[in-house]
């Protein structure tokens, strides 16, 4: 019997005429029992008006794998309009085909999701099916990369072709099929062409190969016609540190050469391989104020005295507020005196004040000491000068008695302003124990004793934070204080019903409130901890989720692999993924297999894959250190500190973690244990079911 035949009249024609010509005669026969009596309840599921039906027949599809089951797949890619306007639907299609991307039609199917108009599917409909807080078109994009990294790992060359034209073309598929040859370079880099063909997609592709012959490649880009391919290979070439690069860079670097981008990369490449040349091209591009800005970075590599001139100039004098900063982050970056001493000077200007003091607390050198010494006698500068001594050591620098001092006499002030930043200061260098100061007066001096703890208090400092916190009443204070339940609350300090409270709050505590509730649930999570977990807010969702995957759930990996599932922001999936990882107690559990296995293969981040094979393989990933310092500062209109105090927000740093900070009484928050990375700022966020606003 034909294995269609056993929809008995329910598909339609056109249904049963593209599948019999998509699969070949001879396979139109089910030789196992799971796809013969499969199949019927697939053409059932794919063609159902509900998206999640649809979505059930596809993953059915992928797991019977039969020639007739790949070919639905495909075809509903290629003609199912609900499939094609469901952003899921296509993931799970990418998901389903990937393993036999290198067999034509799930090739074509996968072409077809990668290459695709972005506005058929980009808006949010009914049909959809988008998940509360999640994207559509991000969705979409999701999608796209998961199609161009199953063409790639496929190594089949009709795909890898296929992805290499789609770099050479502007549409959306151009970067996904550019990151997707990156993560799975192909075997040999033979065939891309001449420098016609090339692209800036395809060169930075070709890069971040380890072939050897990419340099080759990138050599050939220098003959191309388009600035930015030359510009872009010449950096490459650069960073890769091959010299063949200098000829072409000597020559692009001399004034009318050529566009003005080529002669930025062209100094920007002297740069990087030390050429001597380097220092006349950053001077004649610092003159130059259309190249300035991309100059400015190029100085502290350098370390030239004529051209830390130019860059305090630009940090005292430039009429762009913006310019004036980036020339101030660079001077922080150089090491010698005459840097130093113009960024001291900048301390006097007010305009600027915050930032230059913060770039001597950052600068590697000796230089600066000096300077930051200057700043703690002076009575209108020494809480700034307390500051920037804080980031002083925390950067690695020697500890400077007569600071110390000062920093007594500040946490000991009758004034609120004084003892707020000494009290910070002594608690973040492990000069004085946090809980003599938590029964302070003032909030201020409370929220700064406990913004001075992070990254360095036990189990004993964060059970009296929270002991605290329980009977605080100051707002900021409060979110300062509840920054400890990070820990998890192990001792139980915070009632259950004060965490339901603060998890609803929409304050910058509302994520680890989260936490906390959902952590700790015993056999099944309340409705309370399912509404917080599926919250429109994506990190009050995923902390309530790596809640539950901490506790003694039953549920917590169903929950933790129904949201990876279409979730298309990768910080969000990796800590899904690390919280799936953590639930060892669900070692054999096929729904923890089965998510960590997908996110091993197809996940298009690279830090997800890499957590997902450790995790399979036993092991525990290695966390960097969070050693990096968020300088932070609130304004009113004035650009001075605002009338109101007591202001809080919530810092999400590069790891996904969301940090409930206070600003003490002049503005000013210090952050410290900051991974390195991009972090974000939500000043005063209110988490409502609409999601965060700033």
């Amino acid at each position: 019997m034909c294995l269609l035949a056993l929809s008995r009249g329910e598909a339609r024609a056109q249904d049963i005429a593209t599948l019999e010509e998509m699969v070949p005669a001879p396979e139109r026969t089910a030789s196992n029992l799971r796809g013969r009596f499969g199949m019927e309840l697939v053409l059932r599921l794919v063609r159902s008006r509900e998206p999640e039906d649809r979505l059930r027949g596809l993953r059915r599809a992928a797991d019977i794998a039969t020639p007739e089951a790949l070919a639905l797949i495909a075809s509903q890619v290629e003609s199912n309009a609900a499939v094609r306007a469901d952003p899921r639907a296509l993931i799970e299609a990418a998901r389903g085909l990937a393993p036999h991307a290198h067999q034509d039609g799930a090739r074509t199917a996968l072409l077809a999701i990668l290459t695709s108009p972005p506005g058929a599917r980009g808006a949010r409909s009914p049909a959809s099916g988008a998940e509360p807080g999640a994207s559509p078109a991000e969705q979409v994009e999701l999608a796209r990369a998961t199609a161009a990294l199953a063409l790639a790992e496929s190594g089949n060359g009709a795909a890898l072709e296929a992805l290499l034209n789609a770099t050479r073309t502007t549409s959306a598929a151009s970067a996904a099929a550019a990151d997707a040859l990156a993560l799975a370079p192909p075997a040999t880099l033979r065939g891309l062409g001449t420098a016609r063909g090339l692209t800036a997609p395809l060169l930075l592709a070709v890069s971040r190969t380890e072939d050897l012959r990419a340099g080759d490649v990138l050599l050939l880009g220098l003959a191309a016609a388009d600035p930015r391919v030359k510009g872009l290979a010449l950096l490459e070439l650069a960073r890769k540190g091959d010299e063949r690069a200098l000829p072409a860079a000597r020559e692009l670097a001399k004034k009318g050469a050529g566009p003005a981008p080529l002669r930025i990369a062209a100094v920007q490449a002297l740069a990087a391989l030390g050429a001597h040349e380097a220092t006349d091209g950053v001077k004649a591009l610092l003159e130059d104020e259309g190249a300035a800005p991309f100059a400015v970075d190029l100085v502290p590599r350098l370390e030239s005295d004529d051209l830390v001139k130019h860059l305090a100039a630009r940090a005292s004098l430039h009429p762009l507020h913006a310019q004036r900063l980036a020339a101030i982050g660079a001077l922080s970056r150089c090491r010698s005196v005459a840097a130093a001493k113009a960024l001291g000077a900048l301390v006097l200007d007010k305009s600027v004040e915050s930032e230059a003091a913060h770039a001597l607390g950052r600068m590697r050198s000796a230089a600066a000491v000096p300077w930051l010494i200057a700043m703690l006698r002076s009575p209108e500068a020494r809480r700034l000068g307390a500051r920037a001594y804080v980031v002083h050591v925390l950067a690695g620098g020697a500890p400077i008695d007569e600071a110390k001092s000062t920093l007594r006499t500040l946490s000991a002030s009758r004034a609120t302003s004084d003892r707020a930043v000494g009290v910070f200061a002594r608690v973040a260098l492990g000069d004085a124990a946090p809980e003599s100061h938590l029964s302070d007066p003032d909030p201020s001096v409370r929220a700064a004793a406990a913004m001075g703890c992070r990254g360095r208090a036990n189990a004993a400092v964060h059970s009296a934070l929270l002991a605290r916190a329980v009977d605080e009443k100051h707002p900021a204070a409060r979110s300062a204080l509840l920054a400890a339940l990070a820990s998890g609350d192990p001792s139980g300090k915070v009632p259950s019903v004060l965490l339901v409270d603060r998890a609803e709050s929409g304050e910058p505590e509302a994520p680890l409130a989260a936490f906390v509730l959902a952590r700790r649930t015993k056999e099944r999570a309340s409705d309370k901890v399912r509404s917080l977990a599926t919250s429109a807010t994506p990190l009050v969702a995923t902390y309530a989720l790596r809640g539950l995957a901490e506790s003694e759930a039953l549920d917590a990996s169903g929950w933790l692999a129904s949201a990876y599932a279409y979730e298309p922001d990768a910080q969000r999936r990796s800590a899904l993924v690390a919280a799936l990882a953590a639930r060892h107690r669900d070692a054999r559990a096929p729904v923890r297999a089965q998510t960590l296995n997908l996110a091993a293969r197809l996940d298009p981040s690279p830090e997800v894959r890499s957590r997902a094979r450790q995790a399979l393989r036993g092991s525990s990933p290695v966390a960097g250190e969070a050693t990096e310092v968020a300088w932070l500062r609130v304004t009113g209109p004035d650009g001075r500190a605002p009338a109101d105090t007591g202001h809080a927000a919530t810092l999400v740093t590069s790891a996904g973690e969301a940090v409930p900070i206070a600003f003490d009484p002049d503005g000013y928050a210090v952050v410290l244990a900051v991974p390195p990375g991009d972090t974000h700022l939500l000043l005063a966020p209110r988490f409502t079911t609409e999601g965060p606003t700033k």
